[in-house]
């Protein structure tokens, strides 16, 4: 950690500690994933009463910027972090990966924040045959796209194939996705994945041709035995993307 980043983090620490209505001080972001730049800014999630958290997410109020710290930080309340190792999706479980409390009130809170980081291991084949699904049929419209001409949905459909093909592989190793931002570099951390997957991305997202297509979509297709509901993609498509109204469950690419 940068000492710029250390000796902000303390003085912030300081201040906010002195505010009775703060239970704990978390630092997650891109300095508890060991990613951050010395320009990074310091991310903060700030655990208040289930109260205040309830009347800042009715406002609008739940996040903040403290510019004399380089704080960019978050309210959020001991339920919440509980809501998520129930039911949180995957890129809320990675702002808490490598996160660390510089202030706590909570007894138990290092614990808590231990399962909220977990890989959900009981969701893991459901979500690998659902990403199958998204996997193949964005690997259909690509090649559709460019049968037909249609750069709008030959960038989209290539943007989907790398997303549903690298949560493929996210989940193969049991790595938690991390929305787009960070999304390349936890994929390309991955110990076990197709040879040269990240070269073959990078020449697929830069040329958008059907050879590239092809070796992106072999190459990870190849990989493993993924399907194993039994039902043809199609099927699965549907379900997670024409009709996933009807269920009102959360987009698949948001898992």
């Amino acid at each position: 950690m940068f000492l710029s980043h250390q000796e902000n983090i303390r003085q912030y620490t300081a201040e906010a500690s002195r505010n009775s209505g703060v239970l704990a001080v978390i630092i997650g972001g891109s300095i508890a994933h060991g990613y951050a730049t010395e320009k990074s800014d310091i991310d903060v999630m700030l655990v208040v009463p289930e109260e205040e958290f309830e009347r800042r997410l009715e406002a609008g109020e739940i996040q903040f910027l403290d510019k004399a710290f380089h704080v960019d930080g978050k309210y959020i309340s001991l339920e919440f972090i509980r809501k998520v190792i129930a039911s949180g999706n995957e890129a809320t479980r990675y702002s808490f990966e490598g996160a660390f409390v510089t202030f706590s009130r909570v007894e138990g809170l290092e614990e808590l924040l231990a399962q909220a980081q977990a890989y959900p291991l009981e969701q893991k084949q459901d979500k690998i045959n659902r990403f199958y699904g998204q996997f193949k049929a964005w690997h259909w419209y690509c090649k559709d796209a460019l049968k037909k001409g249609n750069p709008y949905l030959l960038d989209y459909a290539v943007s989907n194939l790398v997303l549903f093909g690298g949560r493929l592989i996210l989940a193969y190793n049991e790595k938690l996705f991390p929305y787009q931002k960070w999304f390349l570099r936890v994929l390309d951390s991955c110990g076990e994945k197709p040879d040269q997957l990240m070269e073959k991305l990078d020449a697929l997202m830069e040329k958008k041709g059907l050879a590239e297509v092809e070796a992106f979509h072999s190459a990870v297709d190849e990989f493993s035995q993924w399907n194993t509901t039994g039902r043809r993609w199609p099927n699965l498509f549907l379900y997670d993307s024409e009709w996933k109204w009807l269920y009102g469950e959360p987009p698949v690419a948001d898992l």
